[in-house]
């Protein structure tokens, strides 16, 4: 069994976290990368993405990788992004990765989680009494890995979202390793599990 302790940042990587460019452009040595909103233009090129890295159409190898489970449609990515709910990495007219929340999506698919709300506390309050916003969510290329993107994309979105929420909350199945390192890597911590999953939580303002 893992513990809420299991999930602090590591003080090597705190520092990975601030990214001090105001524009939110990435100084890599891949060209052009960039996190931004997108825009409804943008949703085909994110469901394109979403699909591929969605765990019914991964192979056993594949999914050593990290996967997602959610399903969103069309109208799920037009709601989150008009919610200003979702940054992604951008190379050049490709996108790479995203980190969003599902919340605002009404996919039946994120339905376990806002039920999950009711089922735990943090620091003695019900979920669901607390600002939490549910399906967070990250992808990202496995090319583009290990470099911070990540990470960034997550500052972005808080600052985003931060003035409606308080708290991001999300589920791990346990087997997905990836998920769970990234989880942990950002500062979540968990809150409760089934026999499946892991459910955490992350508080955004100290």
């Amino acid at each position: 069994r893992f513990r809420a302790d299991d999930f602090q940042i590591p003080p090597h990587r705190q520092a990975e976290i601030v990214v001090s460019n105001p524009s939110w452009r990435i100084s890599h040595t891949m060209d052009n990368l960039s996190i931004e909103q997108p825009t409804v233009l943008d949703i085909g090129r994110l469901i394109n993405l979403h699909n591929k890295h969605l765990l019914t159409n991964l192979t056993q190898e594949q999914i050593k990788e990290g996967f997602i489970r959610v399903t969103y449609d069309p109208d799920n990515f037009k709601s989150i992004i008009n919610d200003n709910a979702i940054v992604v990495v951008k190379t050049q007219d490709e996108i790479v990765g995203y980190y969003l929340l599902g919340h605002s999506s009404k996919s039946p698919f994120l339905e376990y989680q806002f039920e999950a709300l009711n089922m735990y506390t943090l620091d003695g309050i019900r979920l669901s009494e607390l600002k939490v916003a549910c399906g967070a969510q990250a992808i990202l290329e496995k090319e583009y890995r290990g470099k911070g993107l990540t990470e960034k994309m997550l500052q972005k979105l808080i600052e985003q979202v931060s003035s409606k929420y308080n708290y991001l909350f999300s589920s791990i199945t346990k087997y997905n390793s990836n998920a769970y390192k990234v989880h942990k890597n950002s500062g979540y911590i968990i809150v409760g599990e089934d026999e499946s999953k892991y459910f955490v939580c992350l508080k955004l303002n100290s």
